[in-house]
């Protein structure tokens, strides 16, 4: 079995003004971390770091890092700055090279105005297409795009209708690893063992409520469920399923899906 890796899913950059930073990531546990930044090499020391945790499971946990420059001028304009992040018990600094495109540790600029902007919509990393992330990362990295100053992902960040079967037992494999939280349904009209994936695989559908006093059209065109979406016989359910970190290559380690004679997944 692997060994759960520190940082479970980021760091990802979730605002950014001149006056703040903000940047989040999950981790293993609880730690006392700092995060640094750089600029041309150099240590920027006059900022104040906040680190805020929320935990969602015995084995994960968010971190909220709140950056807030305190030199007069904040974040300088136009300028890259590389970020690092450091454990203050162990003296240990994240390998976050895999975030970078050409330097060791992650960088950001800060712009006052802007010139180019990137937008995406739903991202759905099962689909048949090429992951259009992929995509733009390679343009970057081969100098055929140029970095541009925001990203917008203006569609759901997950997908919670349309989910594919070895998704949703992804989700339950790792919510079992991590030990995430959960939530009791409100009615309790639907015990935990009937949304195990050997149960409510390509049908859980049937378990969602029932609309009532449709037409025949409305049936036909919204269906009698009360998930508007086409295609929901996966549709994820409880609290920890949307938890877990679908996108993030650093718990790919944690699920070794594999088929055995009686075609159950194992570890």
């Amino acid at each position: 079995m692997s060994v759960t890796p520190s940082i479970l899913c980021g760091p990802i950059l979730r605002r950014l003004l001149s006056s703040e930073l903000l940047i989040w990531l999950v981790m293993d546990k609880h730690r006392n971390l700092t995060l640094n930044l750089y600029l041309e090499q150099i240590k920027l020391l006059d900022t104040e770091c906040s680190v805020e945790w929320i935990q969602i499971g015995d084995n994960a946990t968010i971190a909220l890092f709140r950056l807030i420059p305190t030199y007069e001028d904040a974040l300088p304009n136009g300028v890259d700055i590389e970020y690092e992040l450091k454990d203050d018990d162990s003296g240990h600094v994240y390998d976050l090279s895999l975030l970078s495109l050409s330097r060791t540790r992650p960088s950001f600029c800060y712009n006052q105005t802007m010139s180019s902007v990137i937008q995406g919509s739903c991202r759905k990393p099962d689909h048949i297409a090429k992951d259009a992330f992929a995509g733009i990362y390679a343009k970057l990295q081969d100098g055929t795009l140029s970095r541009p100053d925001y990203l917008i992902m203006a569609g759901d960040q997950i997908y919670a209708d349309d989910v594919s079967a070895p998704m949703l037992i992804g989700a339950q494999l790792l919510s079992k690893k991590l030990k995430l939280y959960s939530a009791t349904h409100y009615t309790d009209a639907l015990p935990r063992t009937a949304l195990e994936w050997q149960k409510s695989v390509n049908k859980r559908h049937q378990l969602l409520p029932q609309k009532e006093g449709l037409s025949r059209w409305q049936n036909f065109w919204h269906g009698s469920t009360i998930i508007s979406a086409r295609f929901h016989e996966n549709h994820l359910i409880t609290l920890d399923e949307f938890l877990r970190p679908i996108y993030s290559p650093m718990v790919d380690s944690l699920l070794a899906i594999g088929h055995g004679r009686s075609g159950t997944c194992s570890w």
